[in-house]
């Protein structure tokens, strides 16, 4: 019984009493004495399975969360190696990397002297047509 049922059944007991009831007797007494006590024994029994069941879900929720702790502990564990991993090569290949921005330098100063040099042809090449039709 929930507490709200217990204290309705006990006030409707008392008023009934107050209400007019004779005097009750010995036996009368130790009856509602002895039915209160099977209600508050309920209530309490009701009490004890609603914490037991909320205590067991609490630890199914903990259990749960120490699982989902674990498997992100792994995952970061895995990610921090794999990090270190590449770190490594980055470091094995940053002396490439260097050689290919001096490449790259070298063909940018290449084109700039084949584009010079074709401007250059082709003056030269205006000054010999003008030679020529003279």
């Amino acid at each position: 019984l929930s507490r709200g049922q217990m204290s309705m059944d006990l006030e409707g007991e008392a008023a009934a009493a107050a209400a007019g009831r004779r005097m009750a007797g010995p036996q009368e007494k130790e009856a509602a004495c002895e039915k209160m006590f099977e209600k508050i024994i309920d209530y309490v029994e009701g009490e004890l399975t609603s914490t037991t069941a909320q205590y067991g879900l609490l630890t199914e929720l903990n259990d749960c969360a120490t699982k989902d702790y674990a498997q992100m502990t792994n995952d970061a564990a895995k990610v921090n190696t794999e990090m270190v991993q590449l770190t490594e090569k980055y470091a094995q290949l940053q002396p490439h990397f260097v050689a290919v921005d001096e490449l790259s330098q070298a063909v940018e100063k290449l084109q700039i002297a084949a584009k010079e040099l074709d401007a250059y042809t082709r003056r030269l090449e205006g000054k010999f047509k003008a030679l020529d039709r003279r």
